[in-house]
């Protein structure tokens, strides 16, 4: 998995302007689908308690989350963001959240979303999952166990407090179409 070449760093104040999304509160966000069985439920247990020590922490929840999710206080729902937009959007987060879980998709999901923040340098916490690991690089502070929204919490509370987003070399699509073209070659030869 690599972004897309649009996503990249873009000011945080302009994106938040053009998509009317608070300038001055702290913003989490999640772009997804949301369903139980992804984990997404855990970002919501995730977000009370970040909120309960940062009362002013915001949470965008872009496509169709349901209803109780968009009722949670502190919650904006942006509706659908058109694709051309979610650069900008990604860009206006203070810490972008991804929720897997430990199930068959789960265990085999390389979350573009993941990708794309790391693109545009937003700091992430993210569900940790074997494939979120690998394309984190184990790094700690990016992490949190599955099914914990106390860690969670902690992780998005460290990241608002002292914001970082160093994930090492990042894959280009050029990188991928590089290492497939290499493996078909390999398994070309051991074929002969």
């Amino acid at each position: 998995m690599a972004a897309d070449p649009e996503f990249l760093p873009l000011d945080k104040t302009q994106c938040r302007h053009s998509l009317q999304l608070p300038l001055d509160a702290p913003l989490l966000g999640y772009i997804g689908s949301w369903s139980r069985n992804r984990g997404t439920d855990l970002l919501l247990r995730a977000f009370r308690r970040v909120r309960n020590v940062c009362p002013q922490v915001r949470l965008a929840l872009s496509g169709r989350p349901p209803a109780h999710a968009i009722a949670e206080p502190g919650v904006i729902h942006t509706g659908y963001v058109a694709d051309k937009n979610l650069p900008m959007l990604i860009n206006a987060l203070d810490v972008a959240c991804i929720a897997t879980a430990n199930t068959r998709f789960g265990r085999y999901s390389y979350p573009a979303k993941l990708c794309e923040a790391m693109a545009c340098g937003v700091p992430v916490v993210a569900t940790a999952t074997e494939p979120v690991r690998w394309m984190l690089h184990e790094n700690s502070r990016h992490l949190a166990p599955l099914n914990d929204p106390a860690a969670f919490a902690t992780r998005v509370l460290e990241l608002l407090a002292q914001p970082t987003a160093d994930y090492g070399q990042r894959r280009t699509w050029q990188d991928v179409a590089a290492s497939l073209h290499q493996m078909l070659s390999d398994a070309q030869i051991q074929r002969r």
